[in-house]
C-alpha cells in the first residue's frame, strides 16, 4: 500500500536555530552552543528529532518506520550508500509523538555523517522516511544484538543482503531488503550545504529545522522556536509555538545538528561507508560471509589510496604555487587530507608530507 502525500506536503522549509531564535541559514552566525566547523577539524551531522506527522491519523493504526540518509560530497556529488539511522516499531500516528530516543522499540544511530577532518567541500544530504513492512516481535528482538555484532557496516543498506549469507538474522535481512525497494514515503528531503560560499546555505554549527507542509519560513521564524536544555515543559529539540507554548503537531519535520565536536567513536565512519560502497559495487552473495568479514580491510586500503592520490595532487599544486598566501591555503588542505588516512598508513604519509613541504 502506498501513502498519498497531499500537495502541500511538498512545500519545504529550512531554518537554523541560533541561541534560541530561528535565523536564515544562508547567513554565517556565531553560535555559542556549538563548536565551530573548520577545515581540517572534525565535523558531524546528526539527527536530534524526527516528527513523522499525522498524515495517517485517519487510519488510526500503528506502523513500523525507517529513517535513512545518504550523503553527497565533492564537486562530482558522488552519492554514498544509504545509511539506516532509525527503525521504529509500532509508531502510533494517531498520537503522533516526536521521535528522539534510541532504545526499547527504536533501533539506530543518530549520526548521519562524520569526518575527522572536514575538507571544506559541499555536503549534500538526502533523508528518507519510509513505512516498513511489519516485523514480528521475535525478529524485532534480534535487531540490536545482530547489528551490534557485525559493527558499523551493518548500518548501511548494501550490507543487508549479506546478513543472511553470514548466518545472521534472516528475518531482519528480508525486511530490510524489501524496504529498500519500497516507496511508502513519509518524508523525503534533499539539502545542500556549502562552506563559506556567498548566497548559499551555509554549513555551520547549529541546529537546523527542516519541515514539510504549509507553514511558510516567515511564520515559523516569527512564531516558533526549538526547545532547549532546561525547558520546563518539553524535552530539547521539539518545535513549539512561542505564544501558546503548544507543541507543533501538523506536518513532518526533522531537527538536525551540525557540529565541529570530535567524536572519536566515529573515526572510521567514512571507511564504513567505503566498505558498504564496495559491497554495493562488487559484492557476490555466494561468498557473502567471506566478503562480510574481509571487506572492511579492503575498504581501508581503497580509502588510503584515494586520499594519497588527492595529497599528491595538492603537493603538485603547492610546488607550482608562486605566492605565500596560496601555499599556506594549500598546506592547510594537505594537513586536513592527511587526517583522513587510516592509522596503519598515516605515519608513512606524514613522512611524505614532511619531506615535501
Amino acid at each position: 500500500m502506498y501513502l498519498v502525500i497531499p500537495l502541500n506536503y511538498l512545500i519545504m522549509g529550512l531554518l537554523i536555530s541560533v541561541n534560541g531564535k530561528f535565523e536564515s541559514p544562508s547567513i554565517q552566525h556565531e553560535n555559542s552552543s556549538y563548536k565551530k566547523v573548520e577545515i581540517g577539524k572534525p565535523m558531524s551531522i546528526g539527527l536530534l528529532s524526527f516528527f513523522p506527522g499525522n498524515i495517517k491519523s485517519d487510519w488510526g493504526g500503528k506502523a513500523e518506520i525507517m529513517l535513512s540518509s545518504q550523503i553527497r560530497t565533492g564537486p562530482r556529488a558522488e552519492m554514498a550508500p544509504e545509511l539506516i539511522n532509525m527503525m521504529l516499531k509500532n509508531y502510533n500516528f494517531k498520537r503522533s509523538p516526536v521521535i528522539q530516543d534510541y532504545g526499547g522499540e527504536v533501533y539506530g544511530d543518530p549520526v548521519i555523517y562524520y569526518t575527522k577532518s572536514y575538507l571544506g567541500q559541499r555536503i549534500g544530504l538526502t533523508i528518507h522516511g519510509n513505512e516498513m513492512d511489519r516485523i514480528g516481535s521475535k525478529s524485532w528482538d534480534q535487531i540490536r544484538g545482530t547489528m551490534e555484532a557485525i559493527g558499523q557496516l551493518a548500518l548501511f543498506t548494501p550490507a543487508a543482503p549479506y546478513l543472511a549469507a553470514a548466518g545472521l538474522a534472516t528475518n531482519i535481512t528480508k525486511a530490510l531488503v524489501n524496504l529498500i525497494n519500497r516507496n511508502d514515503r513519509l518524508t523525503m528531503r534533499r539539502q545542500d550545504f556549502y562552506f563559506n560560499e556567498s548566497n548559499k546555505i551555509k554549513l555551520q554549527a547549529g541546529r537546523y529545522l527542516l519541515w514539510e507542509g504549509s507553514p511558510t519560513v516567515k511564520i515559523i521564524k516569527n512564531n516558533f522556536h526549538l526547545t532547549s536544555d532546561g525547558d520546563a515543559d518539553y524535552p530539547p529539540n521539539i518545535l513549539v509555538e512561542t505564544s501558546s507554548n503548544k507543541e507543533y503537531k501538523t506536518t513532518p519535520y526533522i531537527v538536525l545538528q551540525i557540529d565541529g565536536k570530535k567524536r572519536s567513536e566515529y573515526d572510521n565512519f567514512e571507511i564504513g561507508a567505503g566498505s558498504a560502497k564496495l559491497l554495493e559495487q562488487y559484492g557476490n552473495q555466494k561468498t557473502g560471509a567471506l566478503i562480510f568479514q574481509t571487506i572492511k580491510d579492503l575498504a581501508i586500503q581503497v580509502n588510503d589510496a584515494t586520499q594519497l592520490k588527492k595529497v599528491k595532487g595538492l603537493l603538485r599544486s603547492y610546488n607550482k604555487s608562486e605566492s605565500d598566501e596560496e601555499k599556506a591555503l594549500i598546506k592547510e588542505k594537505i594537513v586536513a587530507q592527511y587526517k583522513l588516512f587510516s592509522e596503519q598508513n598515516g605515519e608513512f604519509v606524514q613522512d611524505l608530507i614532511d619531506k615535501s613541504l
